[in-house]
């Protein structure tokens, strides 16, 4: 049971602590392109439609 118990709380934990954290980097990486690129107007900036 015990060993159980562990494998249910290690393998499913690190994938998707894996999983948030490649999420993280790829919204990261995408965010940093968009603004290099100029596209990226950004929220304090007063990025409106105007």
């Amino acid at each position: 049971l015990i060993t159980w118990k562990n494998w249910i709380f290690d393998v499913p934990n690190t994938a998707t602590m894996r999983g948030v954290m490649m999420g993280a980097a790829l919204g990261a990486i995408a965010l940093a392109v968009r603004t290099l690129m100029g596209i990226e107007r950004g929220y304090l900036r007063g990025g409106g439609t105007d």
